[in-house]
């Protein structure tokens, strides 16, 4: 083997695959390719406080490395605003440079961007530094209410309670995971799946999971189950599960899916053909219903024809069903929403279920064969089978108006999106509607089943007038259920990962709470439950950050510190005399950018020193949890990372010192003329092979030859 490269490792490890290599008995030579001082100059790490007080004034320090002597202006932001400036000169090698002085007066999560503008530089792309700290005062509460003016409950509720309270809509939730750091509760009141992204669904399982954050989910029309939660990463957080048909006998119902197969579905969205989500949206659904209901899926370009088959399919038979989805492909022109429509109505005029829904999925821009498709869902309706239109496009597209006329007409729900992911969050959401299985709407007064913490001191309550019918998780602690033979949780509670979250499948507005809202232990039972889930707020005594070997030059990493593409956390144990606490146990999480987590193995390296490492291969901000149960080091510390920029926009040369290593573990040579690549070394390579099957066959081929020959 030949390597041609400069050294500058990114990801994996090149020594440990040399070593694999030399046991094979395989050498590798290294021909280093130098790369040229190029004048370049690079923000390599900014220094802020992980935590500080209001108040405070601190100093970012900014580490720059250039292999050239310039000037350069600097730039300080804070979040998009720019707080400071100033001109530096700049040295070859690495230095630091102190940045004019910040305070901050505001809690939160404050970002910080250094843009570094040299007078002269080879890659700009590398000329920026990110950092944050957070600035805690009182606990933070994150109030988001999806039923706009009907917040003024729970917000009186909590305004005596010492929490900070930020009361918005869905569309003010934070779209990133460091926007819900400075919060240590959530509150989801009637907030739909559907008006949330994906990355917003992951952002705040990890906040709950991997930071400690605390989730409180109230129910409504637009929560749980037929808010779209089902199979998605908030249930997993929450201590109920969706699916509740399997635990009643309700009626069975028909399902048809006319889905949009025309041209524009080949479209690719997060690297899937829009016809590949729309497949997954269709199984999502199947998957939800009842083994005693039917399905049909009618992909639809200028014809319909149905894929799962001439009749509805039971959904017994699952498996096949799901098959046959999967095997949906785009077609081409436009959709021609009469066919499919007709073909739909046709399927269900046989089926032999007690209700009967039809979900038409279509391009809001290119909805064709629009005339009759009125007459037709009105006359659908009359006979008791219903339609609800799903459109993928915006609100200025040309067919809205058409489609939503079919939903009113259809006595269905009109959905409209242009994100092809949030797609099985809606079909799910239309399939627990259609079954009529989650909304209860009576009067009762919910039972105490359990005396949790969250739940003391409250003896008596008032009646509620509906919920969201959810199942209990085998390890939810449940406090409160209905009085019926179903006994489905109204008030159930558990710890998810470093956090707790709360479901309350009733409302606390003026819909199903009206006769709490006059009741006196309305603010002590809100009060109580977002004080049962809130962050623990005690930072314990240990500190702790992370240190990263991203953008290092590879000469001058310390020979014990992080890798660069790694970061390695450490903290430090201290009891109140100031000695060392060794022995402890730390849980740590680490949260990507993409919002995926990570569980980190910290162990202990020294007196009071614990380490774990983590990679750090994506650009933007890490997320650290670091939480301790023990003694006086009780607490949990929030901290982390920022990465401005790629690893491989650090390299600015060659790295020949591990290009040598790799040739001394593998037992090559390093070539300083290019033609000894081509020139071979060591002895000739022999290898067996097995030929007895070509003999066989061979001496087969003869024998009729050899008869042949002894007849004559």
């Amino acid at each position: 083997v030949v390597l041609l490269s400069d050294g500058n490792e990114n990801l994996g490890d090149a020594l440990a695959e040399a070593r694999r290599t030399a046991a094979l008995g395989i050498a590798i030579d290294v021909r280093p390719l130098r790369l040229p001082p190029r004048g370049e100059v690079l923000a390599e790490r900014l220094t802020v406080p992980a935590e500080t007080r209001r108040g405070d004034t601190f100093e970012p320090r900014l580490t720059i490395r250039s292999d050239t002597t310039t000037t350069a202006r600097l730039r300080l932001l804070q979040g998009n605003v720019q707080v400071a400036q100033m001109t530096t000169p700049v040295a070859p090698g690495k230095s630091v440079v102190a940045l004019p002085p910040v305070t901050i007066h505001d809690e939160g999560f404050h970002h910080f961007v250094v843009v570094v503008e040299p007078q002269a530089d080879a890659d700009l792309r590398n000329n920026r530094a990110l950092g944050f700290t957070l600035v805690r005062g009182r606990q933070r509460v994150l109030y988001v209410e999806g039923d706009q003016g009907q917040e003024r409950y729970l917000r009186a509720a909590l305004a005596g309670s010492g929490l900070e309270l930020t009361t918005v809509g869905p569309a003010g939730l934070p779209t990133a995971l460091p926007g819900l750091v400075p919060y240590d509760c959530l509150i989801l009141s009637n907030v739909s799946a559907v008006d949330l992204s994906e990355t917003q669904l992951v952002m705040i399982r990890s906040a709950v999971r991997d930071l400690g954050m605390g989730l409180v989910m109230i129910g409504g029309d637009q929560s749980f189950g037929v808010g779209g939660y089902y199979q998605t990463p908030v249930e997993e957080a929450l201590p109920v599960d969706m699916d509740v048909r399997k635990l009643r006998h309700l009626p069975n119902v028909g399902v048809a899916v006319v889905i949009d197969k025309s041209g524009s579905m080949a479209m690719t969205e997060g690297g899937l053909e829009k016809i590949q989500l729309a497949n997954e949206a269709a199984i999502a659904l199947v998957s939800l219903l009842d083994p005693s209901d039917q399905v049909a899926v009618i992909p639809t370009d200028s014809e319909a024809k149905p894929a799962t088959g001439p009749t509805m399919m039971p959904v017994a038979q699952k498996q096949m069903v799901v098959d046959m989805i999967a095997r949906i492909r785009a077609g081409g022109g436009g959709i021609y929403c009469y066919n499919g429509l007709k073909r739909a109505a046709e399927l269900l005029h046989s089926a032999s279920t007690a209700l009967k829904h039809i979900i038409l999925f279509a391009d809001a821009a290119d909805s064709e064969q629009q005339e009759r498709c009125r007459e037709l869902v009105a006359s659908l309706s009359r006979r008791k089978v219903t339609t609800s239109v799903v459109a993928l496009g915006r609100a200025s597209d040309s067919d809205v108006k058409f489609l939503k006329d079919i939903a009113r007409l259809g006595q269905g729900r009109f959905y409209l999106t242009h994100q092809a992911s949030r797609l099985p969050r809606i079909f799910t959401r239309e399939a627990i509607l259609a079954s009529r299985s989650q909304v209860v709407e009576k009067r009762f007064t919910p039972r105490l089943l359990t005396d949790l913490e969250v739940l003391k001191g409250i003896a008596q309550l008032p009646a509620l007038r509906g919920y969201v019918a959810t199942t209990a998780k085998p390890t939810a602690e449940v406090g409160l259920v209905t009085a019926d033979r179903h006994q489905d949780p109204i008030l159930a509670s558990w710890h998810y990962g470093l956090g707790r979250s709360v479901a309350f499948t009733s409302d606390c507005k003026a819909r199903w709470a009206v006769d709490w809202l006059g009741w006196p232990g309305y603010a002590r039972f809100w009060s109580q439950v977002v004080r049962w889930t809130i962050r623990r707020a005690r930072r314990g005594q240990f500190e702790s950050r992370v240190v990263s070997g991203y953008g290092s030059d590879p000469d001058e990493v310390e020979a014990d510190g992080p890798a660069r593409g790694e970061a390695r956390l450490l903290i430090d144990a201290v009891d109140e005399q100031g000695r060392f606490v060794n022995g402890l146990r730390f849980h740590g999480s680490a949260v990507a950018p993409d919002g995926s987590g990570l569980e980190l193995d910290l162990r202990q390296r020294g007196p009071g020193r614990y380490e774990a490492t983590f990679p750090t291969h994506q650009v933007g901000t890490y997320l650290v949890n670091v939480a301790s149960g023990e003694g006086a080091t009780q607490g949990s510390q929030t901290i982390g990372t920022s990465l401005a920029w790629p690893p491989e926009y650090g390299a600015t040369r060659s790295n020949e010192a591990l290009l040598q290593r790799l040739a001394e573990t593998a037992n090559g040579a390093v070539l300083h003329d290019p033609r000894e690549v081509f020139v071979p070394k060591g002895p000739p390579a022999r290898a067996t092979r097995d030929i007895w099957t070509w003999l066989l066959a061979f001496a087969v081929a003869l024998f009729p030859l050899d008869v042949a020959v002894r007849r004559v």
